[in-house]
């Protein structure tokens, strides 16, 4: 095998085997005897692939969507398919990436008129991406809350400060909006 295949793979796999928390470059690259330079090419290659997924500045890097996709399409393919027939209605699924809505899997209806909408999206803008916000755990959701603002109805340019607005209609019975 290809020793940079190979490398990436362990990079992968070392990440994976720590789902609970982010990995810093320093770690990765130390527990599997790799060279700094060398181990941060590699990372940048598989984050620009959204194999992985760049944290912040100084928490490091846990798996991408990319990672995901597969196990999550094959899961979730036949069910799709058939609500989609059931309801001549589009079905996405979708996760939070960098406080957007990423769709991993589309499946359209036939019907004459349709949205499309793209693959990422600010998650305020989309009935998906508030979805995927409210069901998040608090803390997480605190944390995007605090990272994004808090949108308006009108998906306005400045965020709300986060507070009162958010936290009522992200935890009150699961709603989107108030």
């Amino acid at each position: 095998m290809i020793q940079v295949v190979r490398r990436a793979l362990d990079i992968l796999e070392y990440v994976a085997t720590r789902p609970e928390r982010a990995c810093s470059l320093t770690e990765i690259a130390e527990s599997l005897k790799l060279h700094q330079a060398t181990c941060a090419n590699i990372i940048k290659t598989s984050a620009d692939k959204q194999y992985l997924e760049h944290v912040g500045r100084k928490k490091g890097y846990r798996l991408g969507a990319m990672a995901y996709n597969q196990n999550l399409i094959l899961a979730a393919k036949d069910i799709m398919e058939e609500l989609t027939g059931r309801l001549n209605e589009t079905s996405l699924l979708g996760i939070l990436r960098n406080q957007k809505r990423f769709i991993v899997h589309l499946v359209n209806s036939d019907q004459d008129l349709q949205v499309r909408s793209k693959t990422e999206q600010n998650l305020y803008e989309t009935a998906s991406g508030r979805l995927l916000l409210a069901y998040l755990p608090d803390k997480e959701k605190d944390n995007v809350i605090g990272a994004t603002g808090c949108r308006s109805r009108t998906y306005g340019p400045k965020p709300v400060a986060a507070g009162r607005c958010c936290r009522r209609w992200t935890t009150s019975g699961k709603k989107a909006w108030p």
